[in-house]
């Protein structure tokens, strides 16, 4: 009488199963929320330097940082400021 195995060669290891890993809700959460704390920080030091620099200081300071400059009608301290 002969028994069969699962296994199909008894060479071949047994097949594992995948994890599935939930996301981390707490870890999603908590990122968020250091993320807007940073985005509130750079919003308020932008505004600082908009309430008390000049137009050509804000130039001089994004070349020196060796930013590109805006031209025409685009704000100094626009998006790409950040």
């Amino acid at each position: 009488m002969t028994f069969f195995s699962a296994k199909a060669d008894p060479d071949e290891p047994d097949s594992k199963q995948i994890k599935i890993e939930k996301p981390d809700l707490e870890a999603e959460k908590k990122a968020k929320e250091a993320l807007k704390k940073q985005m509130t920080k750079i919003f308020y030091y932008r505004d600082l330097l908009e309430r008390n620099l000049k137009k050509g200081e804000l130039q001089d300071l994004l070349e020196y940082n060796k930013q590109e400059v805006p031209t025409g009608n685009e704000s100094v301290t626009g998006p790409h400021f950040l």
